[in-house]
Order: structure tokens, then C-alpha cells, then sequence
């Protein structure tokens, strides 16, 4: 969008990665390495434990592995690019909504993407409440003196 790098991905970046390396070594869903895992990893993770454990494929495999991971991931990339240049007024469109709001929860997204807008932010809350006061007209308050005591006194402190 801003024709810049940033480390604001750095975590994104780090799941897609293991994400894609899943879908190749574990899954069998690269067209290239076919139906086998390749992954010898136990459950556990411990840090160096990759390094420290034999692989169970070859140099060759791993750089095919790696050749794919790298392309799952930039292909994903193409496509969510394409995605956000074909939708580029509702990405303005949340990008405001986000910096007004700060947040925006499922039905608002929903009300973006319909291009529906959103129900305005109060701003000064006494406003709001003078306002609420003035649609709604004052409830009699109740008289405790009449109210069941379930035959418990009760006496002012």
C-alpha cells in the first residue's frame, strides 16, 4: 500500500512460514513433493532441537522443501496484494473506521464490506446521557414506604 518495508509483519511473516512448512512436510500438499512428510519433529519443542535431530531427507529435499515454502508463501502474498488492490475503498474505508474506533467487532466489519454505515461514536458522554434523559420521560421513583418487607422492620439508621 505504502511502498515500504517495515517489521510490522515480523510475527505474520514467522506463522505463514511454519504454516506453509506444515502443508509441505506434514500434509503432503505441495504438487512438487507430493503425499509424504518429511517432518521428524516430535511434539516437544525445545530450542535447537531441529539442528541437534538427523534429518530424514536429503540436502536436495530440504532445498525443494524450502523452494516450495517460498513459493506457497509468495504466492499467498500475490494474492492478498491483488485482494487489497481489487477492494482498495473498503481497505480505506476500515482504515478510517479503525483510527476513528480504534476496534471494530464482526458486525461493524460486516456493515463496512456492505458499505452500510456505522452507528456514529459518542463523544461526550454527558451529551448522550442529557439527550437520553430528554427522549425518555422521568419513571416515578417507588415508594419504599409501601414496598413488602417479607415481615422484616426496617428503621432509618
Amino acid at each position: 500500500m505504502f511502498d515500504q518495508l517495515n517489521t510490522g509483519a515480523s510475527n505474520d511473516l514467522e506463522r505463514a512460514t511454519a504454516i506453509a512448512k506444515k502443508m509441505v512436510c506434514e500434509f503432503g500438499m505441495s504438487d512438487v513433493i507430493g503425499p509424504v512428510r518429511y517432518a521428524s519433529h516430535q511434539d516437544e519443542v525445545f530450542l535447537g532441537r531441529e539442528i541437534s535431530q538427523p534429518r530424514d531427507h536429503s540436502e536436495e529435499t530440504a532445498r525443494t522443501i524450502d523452494g516450495e515454502v517460498r513459493r506457497i508463501i509468495i504466492d499467498a502474498e500475490t494474492a492478498a496484494e491483488q485482494l487489497m488492490r481489487d477492494h482498495l475503498e473498503l481497505l480505506h474505508r476500515c482504515s478510517k473506521s479503525l483510527i476513528e474506533r480504534e476496534t471494530l467487532d464482526a458486525e461493524e466489519l460486516d456493515m463496512l464490506i456492505k458499505g452500510e454505515a456505522l452507528r456514529p461514536i459518542i463523544k461526550d458522554v454527558e451529551a448522550f446521557r442529557e439527550r437520553i434523559k430528554a427522549a425518555a420521560p422521568e419513571q416515578p421513583k417507588p415508594d419504599l414506604d409501601d414496598a413488602p418487607t417479607d415481615g422484616l422492620a426496617l428503621s432509618p439508621s
